[in-house]
């Protein structure tokens, strides 16, 4: 007979499983927080599509004053603005990810990213704002992109935000500029 205040053999047997399953919970949080990639991330909209990009390319953002168009300048380029006293070609998202071209907004923002010495504005209707995200948990088996595309994501988040590569963005060879002659 058992004394009423000492566990039963099963109540010790479940007490320890209870344990077990605790410990390797626990494990599995530390193993995933070791492997995790935080990433800041600036969030905007550009039309009616959201994307994402690590706040470590970005120079800054700022409302768009005006786009000057250059003739040399084609498709996907917009033309080039001036922010802070450089001049910066400002790339037509729209364009490379063949979504529809909504007319510009009546206040619309650009975003420098930079990566060495090579320089590129975004357009944005809307800027959100900084987040971190989990560049581990992103989608990124995305059906029906083209190389181009393929290169230039990352991913896609739980939230439906596109996250860009910016270094893919700075120095894609199909993006570069080419210079009159």
């Amino acid at each position: 007979m058992s004394h009423p205040n000492m566990p039963s053999a099963t109540t010790a047997e479940s007490w320890q499983a209870a344990v077990e399953v605790r410990s390797q919970r626990f494990a599995q949080a530390k193993n995933k927080d070791l492997h995790s990639k935080p990433c800041a991330v600036l969030k905007f909209r550009l039309g009616k599509e959201r994307y994402a990009i690590a706040a470590d390319n970005i120079v800054s953002s700022q409302t768009l004053q005006q786009i000057t168009p250059l003739p040399f300048l084609t498709v996907p380029y917009l033309g080039v603005t001036l922010v802070r006293g450089s001049i910066i070609p400002m790339l037509d998202l729209r364009h490379v990810f063949q979504f529809p071209k909504v007319g510009l907004s009546d206040r619309n923002y650009v975003i420098v990213i930079a990566e060495q010495d090579d320089q590129l504005g975004l357009l944005a209707d809307h800027i959100f704002g900084i987040e971190t995200i989990d560049l581990d948990e992103l989608q990124t088996e995305l059906a029906n992109l083209n190389e181009l595309r393929q290169r230039l994501l990352l991913g896609i988040t739980d939230d439906n935000f596109i996250v860009l590569s910016g270094s893919a963005l700075l120095f894609e060879p199909q993006l570069k500029i080419s210079t009159p002659r």
